[in-house]
């Protein structure tokens, strides 16, 4: 089951194999107690030989309505608010952490209305750099290079990101 979070320094670490089995234990776990959403697996640990954070992150898609229960919902499964970070209320995030094997992972959930632009640029940045390896590389580059220049600094780090992560987003008819 879900564990509180902790929070730990961001660390740049390879792609860990076991990522695609975290998520889906993790979407097991909600889906067995959040019934009837899509959940869908994103971010660095959902493209194959991505280095990242390995910080496994979710979403659940959803009406905006029914957002308050589903929050609520996956505080009585162990996920809380982040401890440093606060999410536009268009796409909030609950945390928590997951034992599989020997090892602790974190996960991140966050929830995105149904059909919302936020939903769809999630899979298709998620998928443009799963078909396209040579941009796969280059993100996981520069994501090092913005780590190491920055000491780790989690904000620095996702300011950097959204430069390149907006430049592929451009590319869909839908953004």
């Amino acid at each position: 089951m879900f564990s509180k979070y902790q929070q730990k320094d961001i660390v740049y670490a390879p792609y860990d194999n076991n990522a695609p089995a975290v998520a889906t234990e993790a979407i097991r776990l909600i889906s067995s107690a959040i019934k009837g959403y899509k959940i869908h697996h994103f971010g660095s640990t959902a493209i194959p030989n991505m280095p990242g954070k390995n910080i496994i992150n979710l979403f659940i898609s959803c009406p905006l309505l029914e957002f308050k229960s589903l929050l609520q919902k996956l505080d009585n499964l162990g996920f809380s608010n982040h401890p440093y970070r606060k999410e536009p209320s268009n796409r909030p995030l609950k945390v928590a952490v997951l034992e599989f094997g020997k090892k602790t992972y974190g996960i991140h959930v966050h929830l995105l209305e149904s059909g919302s632009r936020n939903e769809k640029n999630a899979l298709f940045f998620r998928n443009y750099l799963i078909s396209h390896p040579k941009v796969a590389i280059e993100y996981a580059n520069l994501k090092e290079k913005v780590l190491t220049a920055n000491n780790n600094d989690p904000e620095i780090y996702r300011q950097e990101k959204n430069a390149f992560i907006r430049s592929i987003l451009q590319k869909n008819d839908e953004v």
